[in-house]
C-alpha cells in the first residue's frame, strides 16, 4: 500500500538494505528516514513473510513438509567463493568456502536488481546466470521453515499464525508506506 491505496496484490520479495537504507519490492524501491529502526524492520518483516507462509502451508494441511523445506541454499559469487545458507532447525548459518562465518544468520537480502547480496556483516555480488528470483524464492522458504521451527518448539503455533499483521513507515518521500498480511498473502 502506498498512501493508503493497493498498489501491489501479493508481493513476493521486500528487501531491506540496512547499510544503504533503501527498501525494493516487487515493481520499485525508496529510501528509510534516518530516524527508521531498520533492525526492527527486517524482523517484522521476517516474521510477516514467515507467519504468511504458515498460513499457506496450514491451509494446504502441509505443516510437516513447510518445516522441512528448504535446508540449504548454495551459490558461487562473483569473486568465485562458495557461500552457503544452512537451516539447523530454527537457525540458520552461513558458510563461505564451507568455513562457518556466521551462526544465527539475521537478515540476508537480495537486490535482485543490482544483483548483490547482503548479510548481517557483508555484501557481495551474483554471477551473471545465477536466477535469483529462485534464490528469493528458496531464502523465503528457508527463513519461513526456519521461524515455523522455533515458533513449533517454543510450542506457540497460534501466536506465530496470527504474528504480523501489518508494517507501517514513511519514506524520505513523505510516503506511507504498509504492508499488510490478509491470510497467506501480503499486499
Amino acid at each position: 500500500y502506498l498512501n493508503g491505496k493497493l498498489e501491489i496484490k501479493g508481493v513476493r520479495n521486500f528487501t531491506i538494505d540496512v547499510n544503504k537504507r533503501t527498501y525494493h519490492d516487487d515493481f520499485g524501491f525508496g529510501e528509510f528516514r534516518p530516524e527508521e529502526d531498520l533492525t526492527e524492520l527486517c524482523r517484522l518483516r521476517d516474521s510477516m513473510f514467515a507467519s504468511a507462509a504458515g498460513a499457506a502451508a496450514d491451509s494446504a494441511d502441509d505443516h510437516r513438509n513447510r518445516r522441512q523445506a528448504c535446508m540449504e541454499i548454495t551459490f558461487t559469487d562473483v569473486d568465485g567463493d562458495l557461500v552457503s545458507l544452512r537451516r539447523k532447525g530454527c537457525r540458520i548459518d552461513v558458510y563461505l568456502n564451507g568455513k562457518l562465518e556466521i551462526k544465527g544468520v539475521r537478515n540476508f537480502t537480495i537486490d535482485v536488481n543490482k544483483r548483490t547480496y547482503h548479510d548481517d556483516f557483508g555484501f557481495g555480488e551474483f554471477r551473471p546466470e545465477e536466477d535469483l528470483t529462485e534464490l528469493c524464492r528458496l531464502r523465503d522458504s528457508m527463513f519461513a521453515s526456519a521461524a515455523g521451527a522455533a515458533a513449533d518448539s517454543a510450542d506457540d503455533h497460534r501466536n506465530r499464525r496470527q504474528a504480523c499483521m501489518e508494517i507501517t513507515f514513511t519514506d524520505v518521500d513523505g510516503d506511507l508506506v504498509s504492508l499488510r498480511r490478509k491470510g497467506c498473502r501480503i499486499d
